[in-house]
């Protein structure tokens, strides 16, 4: 799968989610989901940067790095959804967890990437 493709997908389920499922939600919803995309990407970005530096020098702890940038993205984007006044319930768990699963998916692809250039 060439980059461009899993860009486009991640973009249809993006497109998806937006005005499909957020239309089933309250409308108070609508600004957490755009909040939880626009971090997901933002913090994927950086990520990926820091990421492929890293790899440049070396790659042995790249796959621990990428795990653990994980959970700190998690916590990071609890406590910035909580300083918002979001309130985080269960039923709110798809809102969170589509654009974390895309931003994960596209960072495991680019350390693949780094990892091993000639088959990823």
């Amino acid at each position: 799968m060439t980059t461009l493709g899993l860009y486009g997908i991640a973009f249809l389920i993006y497109l998806f989610h937006r005005y499909y499922l957020i239309s089933l939600l309250p409308l108070q919803e609508e600004a957490y989901v755009e909040f939880s995309y626009l971090y997901n990407a933002i913090f994927s970005v950086l990520l990926i940067g820091l990421l492929w530096g890293i790899g440049l020098v070396m790659k042995d702890f790249l796959g621990f790095l990428l795990v653990f940038f994980g959970v700190f993205k998690i916590i990071l984007f609890v406590y910035l959804a909580s300083e918002l006044d979001y309130t985080l319930f269960r039923k709110d768990f798809l809102t969170i967890f589509i654009p974390y699963a895309m931003g994960q998916g596209i960072e495991i692809y680019f350390v693949s990437k780094v990892l091993n250039p000639a088959k990823a």
